[in-house]
């Protein structure tokens, strides 16, 4: 019921993971201990707190660019026990994903934990992104986010992992004390930036916490929403075809993986 792009890549993916995971058992590495360590049932902002104290993540205390954001991020999940990938394309192909499609997908795994984020959304998205997989593989749970023909019941896991990733990369005693002091563009961009979520993703916490009012939210959330739009078609304009393939496939393929392969072949196990 997918694209021919998100299938396949679904696929690759879960050869990866395979692989991995018979790696992993053979050289005696440990389980990832905070997959499934959660439940529907369970608090997603208080799992959230605990996850952040148990993996030691922090805010960064100044304003960077989101693709330094993204890179950190991306390293700390893979410093965690995480396979990673981002990519906007499937395979060697220029057959692009779709963003209106999914914004990513889990494939749960106690050994061999995997992310795939879609690149073909802004980089402040696919942080978001990143997190809410995150609180997929915390329930346990393998699947395709915005995945349109979902149950109830998967409904449910998504608002848990929205909850749980907007939590995570935005506490709220961090936010009430960085409120912006007022909703203009160079007051909410720098915290926004700091926090390494996108404007959209601060309003929403902002008006979770009631820190600003359902009105306030409807009055510059369009305005914001538009300027990234343009933002983004332009960046999508101005981008030079094909890109830096080193920058680009340290993404695809991931440095965990990448250098697991590579011990492996040294050692014998896999062939060049």
């Amino acid at each position: 019921r997918y694209s021919q792009e998100l299938t396949g890549e679904i696929y690759a993916q879960q050869r990866k993971q395979s692989w991995f995971r018979d790696y992993a058992i053979d050289r005696g590495l440990d389980a990832v201990t905070w997959v499934k360590s959660a439940s529907l049932s369970d608090n997603p902002v208080a799992v959230a707190q605990r996850l952040r104290e148990e993996l030691g993540f922090s805010t960064a205390s100044r304003a960077q660019e989101y693709a330094a954001s993204r890179k950190q991020v991306f390293t700390f999940l893979e410093d965690k026990g995480v396979l990673m990938s981002i990519a906007g394309y499937f395979g060697s192909t220029k057959r692009s994903f779709d963003s209106s499609e999914f914004s990513g997908f889990s494939l749960c795994d106690d050994y061999a934990p995997l992310i795939f984020v879609n690149g073909k959304e802004a980089h402040s998205a696919q942080i978001f992104t990143m997190m809410h997989e995150v609180g997929h593989l915390v329930l346990g749970e393998s699947g395709v986010s915005d995945d349109a023909a979902s149950a109830e019941t998967t409904h449910r896991s998504e608002r848990w992992c929205d909850k749980f990733a907007a939590a995570f990369l935005m506490p709220s005693d961090e936010i009430r004390a960085s409120a912006p002091s007022s909703l203009s563009e160079n007051a909410v961009m720098p915290i926004a930036k700091r926090f390494k979520v996108s404007a959209l993703a601060l309003l929403n916490r902002l008006m979770d916490l009631k820190l600003i009012s359902f009105e306030q939210w409807s009055d510059v959330y369009p305005k914001f929403e538009e300027r990234a739009f343009e933002v983004l078609q332009k960046r999508a304009a101005e981008k030079p075809p094909g890109g830096n393939f080193y920058k680009v496939h340290t993404f695809i393929v991931g440095r965990r993986f990448a250098q697991a392969v590579y011990r492996d072949t040294l050692s014998g196990r896999t062939s060049y």
